[in-house]
């Protein structure tokens, strides 16, 4: 078997020893001592989920955490952390498993900071300081399509099909790598004006991503970070592309309350993982309080 993608059947065939040797053989240009560290945390994950009859394909965010909350040490939870998002993003790459268990693992002492919900107040803050319309597009697109930030560097012009109002996203998790997505009214005619500009500059044929660097590549995962900083430099927000679309996802919960569709149009495999990007809004809480008949 080689280590191109594998076929779903084939893999859920193999036994957890065969998919760690097939993993580790993915790493061969690593060090001897590297490798080592890789399959002895490996098969200490394979021994503490067997003791709930449970196989490298079942595992879910919860069997993660409560694996690495069994150390003590902050630098052992986050080695083991990285090893197991590692190999995950792996088994999600050779569709062995429809989703990274250990990719939204929080690894911290003490207790976690409640994450804080990004209002359109701080929306509109991080749209006024965008130098043009390719950033303004760019930031709108985060908050009415709640896209991962790989999703967004992998848009294309071909999956903007404004004549139906839809977007096609490619390089999902979820199991068919795509999903469609409507576009908001609210956004369409920023959306359009930044398309047909887009589709006139004059680039390289292979140039087909929506959004560009200002030098005219794709973007990278550092330089959108480096984007999406710089537009709060100075203020009092620190959002990332995750609290957009964390965003999104509560936003769209509290005017539906359609859980399903939250789901669906985030892209999540499993509804319990929606469930965790819905944060709580202050003002939404004080409505419903104020609305009471004490």
């Amino acid at each position: 078997m080689t280590s191109s993608v594998y076929t779903l059947n084939k893999l859920k065939s193999l036994s957890d020893e065969s998919l760690l040797v097939q993993f580790l053989k993915t790493k061969a240009t690593l060090s001897p001592a590297t490798i080592k560290n890789y399959r002895t945390l490996l098969k200490q994950f394979i021994s503490f989920i067997e003791q709930d009859e449970l196989s490298l394909i079942q595992v879910q965010e919860q069997h993660v955490s409560k694996f690495i909350a069994q150390y003590d040490y902050q630098s052992t939870k986050e080695s083991y952390k990285t090893i197991l998002t590692i190999f995950y993003k792996w088994a999600f790459k050779v569709r062995f498993v429809t989703e990274n268990p250990a990719e939204d693992i929080h690894v911290g002492n003490g207790k976690r900071k409640p994450k804080e919900l990004m209002s359109e107040t701080d929306f509109k803050l991080i749209l006024s300081r965008c130098d043009g319309l390719r950033e303004m597009t760019l930031i709108s697109f985060l908050w009415y399509t709640g896209v991962r930030s790989k999703e967004l560097r992998f848009i294309r012009l071909e999956g903007i099909d404004l004549k139906r109002g839809l977007i096609t996203v490619s390089n999902s998790k979820i199991t068919t790598g795509y999903r469609t997505l409507p576009i908001h009214p609210n956004f369409k005619i920023l959306l359009v004006k930044y398309y047909n500009r887009r589709v006139n500059l004059p680039l390289p044929r292979e140039e087909v991503w929506l959004f560009l660097t200002k030098r005219g590549s794709q973007f990278s995962d550092r330089t959108l970070l480096h984007l999406i900083s710089s537009l709060q430099w100075n203020t009092e927000t620190s959002f990332s592309c995750h609290d957009f679309r964390r965003a999104f996802v509560t936003r769209l919960y509290l005017k539906t309350k359609d859980l399903v569709l939250c789901q669906r149009l985030a892209g999540h495999s499993s509804i319990e993982t929606t469930r965790r990007y819905i944060l709580d809004d202050p003002e939404e809480q004080r409505r419903k309080f104020n609305s009471l008949d004490f």
